[in-house]
C-alpha cells in the first residue's frame, strides 16, 4: 500500500497540545524500498521550534561500488531533531556555541513535511561508498589478476553495458 504522509502547517501544529504522530506502515512514493516502511514520526511545536522524533526501518536495494552487483541493505533509524521556526536563515555562529552546528529551519508560514523528513533521514543512513559485503574486494583483486592485465579492460565495464 502506498502511503501519503500529509504535511502539517506550522500554525496547525501549534494548536495540537500533544503534537502530531504519523504512523508509517507501507510504501512511500519518494522512497524505493523492497519492504514496507515501518515506524512513526512525531512532531511537536515548542515555542520557536519544532521537535521531531522518528523511528523507521525498511530494506532497500543498492548497487555495490566495487563489483556492481545488487544487494539488499537494511535501513533503520531512530532520530530526533529540533527545527528552528524563523522567517530568515538563523545566525549559525550563535547556535554553534550551544548546539549542533547543523541547524534546520522552517518559515512560520510553511508546513512540516514528514515524508520529506523521512526521505532525508533514510538517505543519511546510506553510505557514500556501498559494498555488498565486507569481503568484496573486486577492484583490488582484479588489479593483480593477470587476465585483467592482459585484456586491459576493467571487467566491470561488461556489467555496465548490461545496465544500459
Amino acid at each position: 500500500m502506498i502511503l501519503r504522509l500529509k504535511p502539517i502547517n506550522i500554525n496547525e501544529l501549534r494548536m495540537l497540545n500533544n503534537g502530531k504522530i504519523w504512523n508509517i506502515k507501507g510504501y512511500l512514493n519518494s522512497i524505493k524500498s523492497l519492504t514496507p516502511l515501518d515506524g512513526f514520526i512525531k512532531a511537536i511545536h515548542e515555542d520557536s521550534s519544532i521537535y521531531v522524533k522518528g523511528q523507521v526501518e525498511t530494506i532497500i536495494n543498492l548497487r555495490c561500488d566495487n563489483c556492481l552487483e545488487l544487494f539488499n541493505h537494511k535501513i533503520r533509524f531512530e532520530e530526533d531533531e529540533v527545527i528552528l521556526i524563523s522567517q530568515k536563515e538563523p545566525n549559525i555562529s550563535y547556535y554553534n556555541k550551544n548546539k549542533d552546528p547543523l541547524i534546520e529551519f522552517i518559515k512560520p508560514d510553511e508546513s512540516f513535511d514528514p515524508e520529506k523528513w523521512c526521505f532525508d533521514q533514510i538517505n543519511l543512513q546510506i553510505s557514500p561508498f556501498n559494498k555488498c559485503n565486507s569481503k568484496c574486494n573486486f577492484i583490488l583483486n582484479n588489479h593483480i589478476n593477470s587476465e585483467y592485465k592482459n585484456n586491459d579492460i576493467d571487467p566491470r565495464l561488461e556489467k555496465l553495458k548490461n545496465l544500459l
